[in-house]
């Protein structure tokens, strides 16, 4: 109990001497001001002027006194050099303030912001009397009213859009003040799904930066941007503009705009397939059918269609084409109207209809190097007849379908005794009791795509000898035997596209001996069993699977 009134009493005695301390300094909190003088209302875009004050009454002066003042969001302030900075805090190096001292700062700024937007500016200020260690702090705001925007920016665009039409967004920007705007910049933001096509003015950087070197007083300038926007039903596609000043070779942000797009159910749709699927994978030489499905999705009647499908890929063979449409050779595109499809020429709501052509592919990649093949089949349908609630010259539905197209590649597997590579010893044909070697090829020939951990795996059959002679190209591949199973298997990371074609053939060579038994005289002996090729077409991800059949002593 005694301890706790002691502790009492100590505390009692440093709190009152404190106070016995500042009293007798004569120093007073209420005698440090800190204010600042802004402007009721301001122009967004327009230079104002703050003026910061601090100031000491005390009789003692401040040190270790640190001055930051704090502008509103979006504002550009310049300092004494003149120079602009978007950094939102100014910091003031004062060691301190002497007594009776008065310190002013005139501080030049732009704020930006939309009409009505109240911004403001704050300022802090600590320090401690020269007589005593306490640190004292000071704050301080000030309120501007945006009243109006220099130059007001109105994004425009219709309310609601249809996937696959075309759709304008319209800046207009205006300048409302008596002072001319030089180096402007007009940069917009596009949102996902919209394909940029066109703008009435020519843009300076990409598709979305516009440079207005000049708006004179009063002047106005239109910015309008047209494009395809895709997307689903009810999706929200927001267009952003923020218009930027150029003030000592930096652009800052003047002001800012946006408009939401609503994309709305297709009034038509179209459909393309190929054999019944969307994901077929072609091969050289196939028999292709396609389908093309269109309907009425709306509750409008749709007269005097037009129908047509872009095909495009070197494999199509277009003179085996067949379609009851008419083919454009030069655009390699089939047309359908009503004359061919009865569908097109008045389609109600919710009717569908289909048109198919058949088209082969041809049995050869193309003899210039390339690879990756692929087939596109672009399919439009289109009608003048637009119900007078859309603003449009036509409605339209497009779709496509992208096919891959499949390595072509050979394996070939043959016995020889005749051979270039390893001379062969022994009778041929083959005696009893007698050793005749023969050369096993293998080879492959690969077009179209690269094809990745290939492996071909075969066996020689018992009463087969290896004689460990190997020759493999390309001699980055590995060729094994195991004694222990008979196996023989050839493991190759790639087989480039072009093999065999505009690069060498793949191929390896191995030698074997035959030695026919009593019962075996006079038959065909069975050399290696059949051979198989697995493998990875690296574009289509299709496994590859190639057979090549058992060799014996009369397969050269």
């Amino acid at each position: 109990m005694k301890k706790r009134i002691i502790i009492g009493l100590l505390i009692f005695l440093i709190f009152g001497a404190a106070i016995f301390l500042l009293y007798r300094s004569g120093f007073r909190e209420g005698n440090v001001i800190l204010k600042i003088e802004a402007p009721e209302e301001a122009v967004s875009g327009e230079e104002i002027k703050y003026k910061l004050i601090v100031e000491n009454r005390n009789n003692f002066g401040l040190r270790d006194a640190k001055l930051s003042f704090s502008y509103p969001g979006g504002t550009i302030w310049f300092n004494q050099e003149g120079q602009p900075s978007d950094s939102l805090i100014n910091n003031f190096d004062s060691a301190g303030l002497q007594s009776r001292e008065r310190k002013e700062f005139i501080l030049r700024a732009v704020l930006t912001g939309e009409k009505g937007e109240i911004k403001k500016a704050k300022a802090g200020f600590t320090y401690s009397p020269s007589n005593i260690r306490s640190v004292f702090q000071k704050s301080a705001e000030a309120g501007t009213t945006i009243s109006k925007v220099s130059i007001p920016l109105t994004l425009s665009g219709p309310p609601n859009v249809l996937p696959g039409q075309l759709a304008q967004v319209s800046l207009d920007l205006r300048n409302e003040t008596e002072n001319d705007f030089k180096d402007l910049e007009a940069v917009f933001f596009y949102p996902d799904g919209f394909t940029f096509k066109k703008a009435s003015l020519s843009p300076n950087q990409g598709n979305s930066v516009f440079n207005l070197p000049l708006l004179k007083s009063g002047e106005g300038v239109r910015i309008s941007i047209e494009g395809n926007v895709s997307g689903f039903e009810k999706e929200s596609k927001r267009f952003i503009v923020v218009l930027k000043r150029k003030i000592d070779g930096k652009f800052f942000d003047l002001q800012k705009a946006q408009v939401f797009l609503i994309v709305s159910s297709p009034l038509l749709a179209v459909d393309v397939s190929l054999n019944d699927s969307k994901d077929y994978i072609a091969g050289a030489g196939d028999k292709l059918k396609y389908k093309i499905r269109f309907s009425n999705n709306s509750d409008n009647n749709f007269s005097a269609l037009e129908l047509s499908v872009k095909l495009e890929g070197q494999m199509f063979d277009s003179a085996s084409l067949k379609t009851s449409g008419f083919f454009d050779q030069n655009s390699k595109t089939i047309l359908w109207n009503a004359a061919v499809e009865p569908a097109l020429a008045n389609l109600t709501p919710n009717q569908s209809g289909e048109v198919s052509f058949m088209i082969n592919l041809k049995p050869d990649f193309p003899k210039a190097f390339g690879k990756n093949y692929s087939l596109k089949a672009g399919s439009l349908i289109q009608t003048s007849s637009v119900p007078p609630d859309f603003n449009l010259d036509k409605i339209t539905a497009s779709a496509e379908l992208i096919t891959k197209v499949k390595s072509k590649t050979d394996f070939i597997s043959k016995a020889f005794y005749n051979d270039s590579v390893f001379p062969n010893t022994g009778p041929y044909p083959p005696q009893v009791g007698q050793k005749t070697t023969y050369a096993i090829h293998w080879k492959i020939v690969n077009e179209g795509n690269d094809l990745t951990n290939v492996r071909i795996v075969s066996s020689l059959l018992p009463g087969i000898s290896w004689e460990d002679k190997i020759k493999v190209t390309p001699t980055q591949s590995d060729l094994n035997y195991n004694p222990s199973t008979g196996q023989v298997s050839w493991s190759i990371p790639t087989v480039p596209a072009g093999t065999g074609i505009v690069s060498p053939v793949f191929e390896a060579v191995f030698q074997v001996g035959v030695t026919p038994s009593v019962n075996q005289s006079g038959q065909n002996l069975e050399i290696l069993k059949e051979a198989v090729l697995e493998g990875v077409d690296n574009f289509t991800k299709d496994k590859i699977n190639l057979n090549q059949p058992s060799l014996n002593t009369s397969n050269e």
